[in-house]
C-alpha cells in the first residue's frame, strides 16, 4: 500500500532544507498493511459486508468454525489486495 505519510515519494517535506527519507517507509513509499489496519480504514457499511465474506471464508476452511484466536491471527496478517 502506498506509505501515508509521505504519500508514496519515499520523502519528508519537499520543501523543507531538511529533505529526507520517509520514517515511515524508509524511503519505499510503499508499506505493509495488516488486515487490522485495512478493516479499520473502510467505512461502515464496507466493514459490515467485509465481515460476512470473512466470516465465512473463515468457517469455510474450517468445517464451520471460527473462534477468537483464528480471527486474532487473521487481523494480525498481512492484507493482500
Amino acid at each position: 500500500m502506498k506509505c501515508p505519510m509521505c504519500g508514496g515519494i519515499g520523502l519528508t517535506d519537499l520543501h523543507t532544507p531538511n529533505v529526507g527519507r520517509c520514517i515511515k517507509c524508509n524511503g519505499s513509499g510503499e508499506i505493509e498493511q495488516t488486515n487490522e489496519e485495512w478493516f479499520c480504514s473502510l467505512p461502515t457499511k464496507e466493514k459490515a459486508k467485509e465481515m460476512c465474506v470473512i466470516m465465512a471464508d473463515m468457517a469455510e476452511a474450517n468445517d464451520g468454525i471460527w473462534d477468537e484466536e483464528m480471527i486474532e491471527e487473521w487481523l494480525k496478517e498481512e492484507h493482500h489486495e
